[in-house]
């Protein structure tokens, strides 16, 4: 059988475009406003992840992105999801919707957390509660991810798809939806410098009570 040149071309074409990942992970567009968690104050924050939507990959602009301000130099050290009830359409499976909390200024190849909640490689509806780097759920398609620093204090979370359907609609399609579930992501806040000052005042009362003590005795 003879194989034309160009039949070879398209050929090749197409074995490329099926190889390719949904998108590669970069900086999502950040929403208008920003949540200000008190400095020093919030070891978590629960998130109601109802009315979420998902339309494609990573960065997508479809989907739903919340910002926190957690302070400056705090960290991120997991997550938590409960009862996350979604549905999926336009072709998309239930493994493929992802949680993720990243960064805005970290490196977005290494920074973040993803998890996907449902391991079904089908379509459907699904309800799901389990955690980062837990055993209910499996790692997005970037890996799992590590906890991480804020350094300006910024963080997004956002939810996307591990693989774009139908194939390179580039997110114009809704892919799946939330219906209700709530997301806790845990903190390591930076204490207030006015906490700083009150330790240091509270161990000058502790030294001059033993100062005291000693001389007592």
């Amino acid at each position: 059988m003879t194989v034309s040149f160009r039949s070879a071309l398209v050929c090749a074409g197409l074995g490329l475009l099926m190889s390719a990942p949904a998108l590669a992970r970069t900086t999502a567009a950040m929403p208008a406003g920003v949540v200000a968690i008190p400095a020093g104050s919030a070891s978590f924050i629960d998130i109601n992840l109802a009315g979420w939507t998902s339309f494609g990959g990573f960065g997508v602009t479809g989907n739903t992105t919340v910002a926190f301000d957690i302070g400056a130099g705090s960290a991120v050290t997991g997550f938590t999801y409960t009862g996350v009830s979604f549905t999926t359409s336009g072709g998309s499976w239930l493994s493929e919707l992802t949680l993720s909390v990243n960064p805005t200024n970290g490196n977005a190849a290494t920074e973040y957390m993803d998890w996907a909640p449902s391991l079904v490689d089908n379509s459907g509806s699904a309800t799901h509660s389990g955690s980062w780097g837990g055993t209910s759920g499996g790692p997005g398609p970037f890996g799992a991810g590590t906890s991480f620093t804020a350094a300006d204090g910024l963080i997004f979370v956002t939810v996307y798809e591990a693989f774009d359907d139908p194939f390179g609609d580039t997110g114009t399609v809704l892919d799946a939806t939330i219906s209700a579930g709530t997301m806790r992501v845990f903190l390591a806040p930076i204490p207030e410098p006015g906490t700083y000052g009150m330790m240091a005042l509270g161990l000058l009362a502790v030294g001059a009570a033993l100062r005291k003590r000693r001389q007592s005795t």
